[in-house]
């Protein structure tokens, strides 16, 4: 039997840029919609998010989703890390 080792996985690439976010909440929404809790999120920074770089409050509302988002499965607590490349990591400070 194989043992799952990832610790990190990266969910967008960092050559979208300042669509990095926009990205992820569309790539990544439908999963945090769908959690008990959004993960943690609040959903109108999601929706922020997924209406891109120009929406007033985009950057706030990312800063928001990346210090919140939580998820945990039977490894443990997985959060968020972004520095261009947006990357779900296990082992948050939780």
């Amino acid at each position: 039997m194989q043992t799952d080792t990832t610790d990190r996985i990266l969910l967008v690439n960092g050559s979208w840029g300042i669509y990095a976010p926009e990205s992820f909440a569309r790539r990544c929404g439908d999963y945090i919609r769908a959690t008990p809790g959004h993960c943690g999120v609040d959903l109108d920074d999601l929706g922020e998010i997924a209406n891109g770089p120009d929406s007033p409050d985009y950057w706030e509302a990312w800063d928001c989703v990346l210090a919140d988002f939580r998820t945990t499965d039977a490894r443990g607590t997985w959060y968020l890390e972004c520095e261009s490349d947006v990357f779900l990591v296990l082992g948050g400070d939780e």
